[in-house]
């Protein structure tokens, strides 16, 4: 009986040692601690930008019908060491023509803090091709800010809202 035992004990360890090693097949592999990353995955650094970002202050709906948005531009310091400094924030038209500079003199962004600036649904003046154009800088390189804006709104049974990133067209 010890025996038949003995034998039964080794062919169940047996079969779970084939089961675990099946599943293990199936899982994903180990990540070392260490491992290469893709230019994707780097975080850009820079001393200063000029970002391009979209702002759609109304959009077109159901019946060729204008539906008006409030915006919210959002300028998100990522350093956990330094501040950011804010130079410019300019608010132009879907034809190019500045309806609104922000600042009047460069602003400190502390470590991680956000920065916003607000379109009222009210204000359409910007129409469908709005944008902001924001200029930062640092005293010393620092991983780039992220730097967005939020579209949204509701009427009846709609609602609608969506965010576009900022487009960095010159690095200083």
């Amino acid at each position: 009986m010890k025996i038949l035992s003995l034998f039964f004990l080794l062919q169940l360890a047996s079969l779970v040692s084939c089961t675990q090693s099946d599943s293990q097949k199936n899982q994903a592999p180990v990540v070392s601690a260490y491992s290469k990353m893709d230019a994707s995955q780097i975080i850009n650094s820079s001393k200063g930008q000029t970002v391009y970002v979209p702002i759609y202050s109304n959009i077109p709906v159901f019946n060729k019908q204008i539906f008006s948005l409030r915006a919210i531009l959002s300028v998100r310091n990522t350093s956990e060491k330094e501040n950011l400094i804010i130079s410019q924030i300019d608010y132009y038209d879907t034809n190019g023509k500045l309806l609104k500079s922000y600042l009047d003199q460069p602003i400190s962004l502390a470590k991680m803090a956000t920065y916003e600036v607000e379109i009222s649904s009210l204000d359409v003046r910007g129409g469908t091709g709005a944008n902001f154009i924001v200029k930062w800088d640092a005293t010393s390189e620092i991983s780039s800010p992220i730097i967005e804006s939020l579209m949204y709104g509701a009427t009846g049974h709609h609602s609608y809202s969506f965010i576009s990133r900022g487009q960095i067209v010159e690095k200083h």
